[in-house]
């Protein structure tokens, strides 16, 4: 059971107003550079959770882990996005198309 969670999140309120914040759960400014990566990267109304085993030697290369992890997520993130953009995109021009018609 994973009992070791680094934590980011930002999201954008009804007014506009951006909000965001990290809990590294012990792992040394880990959640920090999820955040990071989530501004570079502008994703937005996402938490970011990477959980591991507390206890687990994983030593020095335990940051590297996380951050690879949460990479990992962001890119998921953005090409399931970019792929259900395509195809909405794709969906709303062959309706345009039919009404044309």
């Amino acid at each position: 059971m994973c009992t070791h969670n680094t934590v980011a999140y930002r999201f954008t309120d009804k007014d506009k107003k951006q909000h965001e914040g990290s809990d590294d759960d012990g792992e040394s400014s880990a959640a920090l550079e999820i955040l990071k990566q989530m501004r570079d990267r502008k994703v937005d109304n996402v938490v970011v959770v990477v959980s591991r085993k507390f206890g687990q030697k994983l030593g020095p290369k335990s940051f590297s882990y996380i951050k690879n992890a949460a990479k990992s997520a962001i890119d998921k993130l953005i090409y399931n996005f970019k792929r259900k953009l395509t195809k909405f995109d794709t969906e709303t021009n062959t309706v345009k198309h039919a009404l044309r018609e």
